[in-house]
């Protein structure tokens, strides 16, 4: 997509409000300038947080959590440190009664931006009070 778009002089956006909200347009400033120090570590968890346990299809879900929710958590992780140099991710399917068949329950991934490190996670299967992320 980046390339076809740079090849029609076309610009390449996600359609979310929160890129665009003052307080985040100036913490990402802030941390460009250097007033927060050396950014080392950027952690993210995105999980609905409503009480509610998605039931998941492509239909539904439009890919799964990473493109339904997670979406969030890698938009701010980019926006602060741009294109990482690597990446790493996982899916999980632990909830075994049939609702994740058609898409990943949750996906934890990792983008390496030297020296800086994103580490992010995303899920439909448990809420945010149900997850612990330890580091």
């Amino acid at each position: 997509m980046v390339d076809a778009c740079r090849k029609a002089n076309t610009k390449l956006m996600m359609s979310t409000a929160a890129s665009l909200r003052p307080l985040n347009l100036r913490a990402i400033q802030m941390i460009r300038d250097g007033k927060l120090g050396k950014v080392q570590s950027l952690p993210a968890l995105t999980a609905l947080t409503s009480g509610r346990r998605m039931a998941a299809n492509q239909t539904l879900g439009g890919g799964g959590p990473l493109m339904d929710v997670g979406i969030y958590s890698l938009n701010a992780c980019l926006s602060h440190r741009r294109e990482p140099l690597a990446t790493e991710s996982k899916q999980l399917r632990i909830d075994q009664d049939g609702r994740f068949n058609e898409v990943e329950e949750k996906l934890s991934w990792t983008m390496n931006f030297h020296p800086a490190c994103g580490q992010l996670h995303t899920t439909y299967g448990a809420t945010a009070r149900r997850i612990y992320v330890y580091g």
